[in-house]
């Protein structure tokens, strides 16, 4: 059953505020990075682009942690422990349109530009659709 994130806390789960996801790479060790994050009720919705370490990772490993911090106070935040229940892939016809609409949508509410001004050429992108399994709060 999925977990649900409290509503004194909603305000953090999304833009403007950039998570930092962890996930673990193959030899086990950790890998974190910053991330644009989304919801879809208490789903969490992360893009990548193909080849990223985070990318490579959710596909080999669908465990997943995500800590929204509070801008304004540093002690607020949130931790989601979860796991990745879907992909979508850009370079797939029946997913391309969710993919590139949720990106242009992440970029104009995190950096207000759309389209996605940072795509590189070539690039493929995937989004991760993250159901929470614990989440944590503080305070």
């Amino acid at each position: 059953m999925p977990a649900a994130i409290p509503a004194e806390f909603a305000d953090l789960v999304g833009p403007p505020v950039v998570p930092t996801l962890a996930t673990l790479n193959r030899d086990g060790s950790v890998q974190a990075t910053p991330v644009w994050a989304t919801r879809d009720g208490d789903d969490i919705l992360v893009g990548s682009a193909h080849g990223r370490a985070k990318d490579r990772n959710m596909r080999h490993r669908e465990e997943v942690a995500l800590c929204f911090v509070d801008p304004a106070n540093p002690y607020r935040h949130v931790s989601i422990v979860g796991r990745v229940e879907d992909v979508l892939d850009e370079d797939d016809p029946a997913a391309a349109a969710t993919v590139t609409a949720h990106i242009d949508d992440a970029a104009e509410a995190y950096v207000g530009q759309r389209p996605y001004p940072f795509r590189s050429p070539g690039e493929v992108r995937s989004l991760f659709r993250i159901r929470p399994v614990r989440v944590s709060s503080y305070p």
